[in-house]
């Protein structure tokens, strides 16, 4: 049960042991063509997922991490009905969550409610917690996440079963390899979460990236303004929306994949999807230490840079990443054989 769906849910539940897909909303990237057969897909509102809950029961389900505040109006009463069921010892359902939330969630919280930051702070810990300690099993996807939920909670429980299983892909078994013939390719939302805004300010700052192919795919909402700089760039391609073939026809060819990630008030970069893909084709990864994965691409040969590099030094890193690209096959030894999103939904999934 999730607040937002987007096509790699759907992708990733060809090797899931869940039955059933409920979301309130779709993410820009939701592809409905991506769902495998048998998987029952519904979107649904909160009244009716709460309904669905407490008429169909379903064995084990798995919600949006107890951090996620959009979620929460979701969360808490289905981890107030798990606990009541609980205490009952009713038949009852297991609930268990991914959790890769690396940010400042009472920070965010108070920026968007406008409250004193002691009472965002005392809000966070508190419903957190009411939700994390509704949970049977909780896997952790980076390091980052796991130190952020200690230091939420505070303490732990005997109840709850934990792992960390880094939330790294599985190199992809598309039949799309080729010798690589573009340098780089930005693949992501247009806004200035995705740094599409600085990509652009560092290849106008950069001469000798001018030089180079970089291609564009995506949407959102500064596609105008990605468009027309676009147009009449010699080696610059743009493709708005594009389908998942050509994504996975592109990166496929890309020796560099570029995503550099800014935070806001109310938001920062987990994990980055769009790095996960670019990985798992082989490609060596240009970001910012905004993902929970930075410390990984570090030292794995990948090239991270601080979110507010001056185009000038963003350019120098795209420049570097192009002259002493990892070998695909390199990255790809780098992956662990079984997707790390995959793994942990085997074993949240798992029969107990």
């Amino acid at each position: 049960m999730y607040d937002s769906a987007r096509t790699a849910h759907l992708e990733r539940m060809r090797y899931s042991d869940a039955q059933t897909l409920i979301f309130r909303k779709k993410n820009y990237d939701f592809d409905i063509h991506s769902a495998p057969a048998g998987v029952e897909i519904m979107q649904m509102n909160r009244i009716q997922t709460l309904w669905f809950l407490l008429t169909r029961r379903p064995q084990i389900i798995e919600i949006n991490e107890p951090t996620a505040i959009h979620a929460w109006p979701t969360t808490v009463p289905i981890a107030a009905i798990a606990r009541v069921a609980r205490a009952m010892r009713s038949s009852r359902f297991h609930l268990v969550t991914y959790a890769i939330d690396n940010s400042d969630v009472a920070h965010i919280l108070s920026t968007r409610l406008r409250l004193a930051p002691w009472l965002g702070d005392w809000i966070t810990r508190n419903v957190t917690r009411f939700i994390y300690f509704a949970l049977s099993r909780c896997v952790f996807g980076t390091s980052g996440a796991t130190a952020n939920y200690e230091t939420i909670l505070r303490k732990t429980s005997s109840l709850i079963a934990t792992r960390e299983i880094p939330a790294l892909p599985s190199p992809c078994s598309c039949a799309h390899a080729s010798a690589p013939d573009i340098d780089i390719v930005f693949l992501g939302a247009f806004d200035n979460r995705k740094g599409v805004t600085q990509l652009m300010k560092a290849w106008d700052s950069t001469p000798e990236l001018q030089t180079k192919q970089l291609q564009i795919l995506g949407k959102g909402n500064l596609a105008a303004a990605v468009a027309s700089w676009c147009e009449g760039r010699k080696g610059v391609g743009l493709h708005i929306d594009p389908s998942r073939a050509q994504i996975h026809q592109t990166l496929a060819r890309a020796k560099v994949l570029v995503l550099i990630s800014q935070r806001n008030p109310f938001w920062r970069e987990q994990v980055g999807l769009p790095i996960l893909e670019g990985l798992s084709h082989g490609c060596t990864i240009v970001t910012t230490t905004e993902t929970g994965l930075g410390d990984w691409l570090t030292k794995t040969g990948h090239i991270v840079v601080d979110p507010d590099a001056i185009p000038e030094q963003v350019g120098l890193a795209l420049l570097h990443a192009l002259k002493s690209p990892l070998q695909k096959n390199e990255v790809k030894r780098t992956l662990p054989a079984v997707d790390g999103r995959v793994a942990a939904d085997l074993w949240l999934f798992a029969d107990e």
